[in-house]
């Protein structure tokens, strides 16, 4: 198959077709747009081209949160963007399947950050023979081997620990919607705990897009439910900062009175006006992680029998010092 082919089937010159590979000047998107179906169709591939991988970023939120304060979605994304181009790859970042498999012509492979379960964007991809690694699993795709992750059951284990270590005894929980092993895993951690220690489960799911002011507005309404509640677990920094604001609404100290503690670290948790605990991702790590994996497969190496995961690292802060600390 020859470029000729792809720009007789697009209705472009084969010089507008080479600009569309090579990027060496701007071609009009309804152009370049034809050019890439009609490679896509003929399985067109451009030789002696970098790499270029696309970055499929699953989550909703991760995108519309970002304006409230949500920082760990975008160093993720970053740090494995920055890991591929340290390797030689070009990378592009898309929050659109639709977007990503408009421009498989142009791709050698794909990562998919954080896929939502019974995600189809890693069939989908496989199907167009495009080679995909994920950052997380598919909690239903279990026998989908390409991965690497965060053990992040044995790390929320550890984190509502440490809350009852500090004398937390009736412990509620904000959680978003989207359903994927992150937060299948928080979900798992807290039942776990709950059931170990005779606790009531206290869940409230919260609208992706509620930021800061629904979980003030659901912790309100988790106190006047649940009086005897002690301690609030979200997962999410911004979600941790409108549970902050609920209790200075209603004049209650932290931590002497609630304990509070985030999942994932942010900037919103670390510069709260009582520094908020959280866990924090070794991203460096993980995208490292990433790369090596896809490299392995692009190698065409037999798949990991054994799957790579990370653990998150506690870092506890004022919001939930012991009763007796100093």
């Amino acid at each position: 198959m020859k470029l000729r082919d792809v720009a007789d089937l697009a209705g472009v010159s084969p010089a507008t077709a080479s600009q569309v590979f090579s990027g060496n000047r701007p071609v009009a998107a309804r152009t370049r747009q034809r050019v890439l179906a009609a490679a896509s169709t003929l399985g067109y591939k451009p030789k002696e081209a970098t790499r270029v991988i696309g970055v499929l970023v699953r989550p909703p939120e991760a995108i519309t949160s970002f304006t409230t304060g949500t920082t760990s979605f975008s160093t993720i994304t970053g740090a494995v963007s920055l890991s591929l181009l340290h390797a030689g790859f070009t990378a592009f970042v898309c929050g659109s399947f639709d977007e990503l498999l408009a421009n498989s012509a142009l791709l050698d492979g794909s990562v998919v950050l954080h896929p939502n379960f019974e995600d189809q964007a890693i069939t989908e991809l496989e199907s167009h023979n495009i080679p995909v690694v994920a950052l997380d699993r598919d909690p239903a795709a279990t026998s989908y081997p390409w991965w690497v992750g965060v053990n992040y059951y044995a790390s929320f284990i550890r984190l509502i620990q440490h809350m009852q270590e500090a004398g937390s005894k009736k412990i509620g929980l904000l959680i978003g919607e989207t359903d994927n092993v992150y937060r299948r895993s928080i979900l798992q951690a807290y039942s776990t705990l709950s059931e170990s220690s005779g606790q009531r489960q206290l869940i409230r799911v919260l609208p992706n897009d509620g930021g800061a002011a629904a979980a003030q507005k659901m912790t309100n309404l988790l106190f006047s439910a649940a009086p005897d509640c002690d301690a609030i677990l979200t997962s999410s920094s911004v979600f941790a900062s409108g549970a902050l604001a609920a209790c200075t609404e209603r004049r209650l100290q932290v931590p002497s009175d609630v304990k509070i503690a985030s999942v994932l670290d942010g900037s919103l948790a670390e510069k709260a006006p009582c520094p908020i605990t959280s866990m924090r991702l070794d991203t460096t790590l993980i995208a490292s992680q990433v790369v090596d994996l896809l490299e392995r497969r692009l190698a065409k190496q037999a798949a990991p029998q054994v799957h790579q995961t990370v653990l998150l690292d506690l870092v506890p802060r004022r919001s939930t010092q012991a009763m007796d600390a100093g």
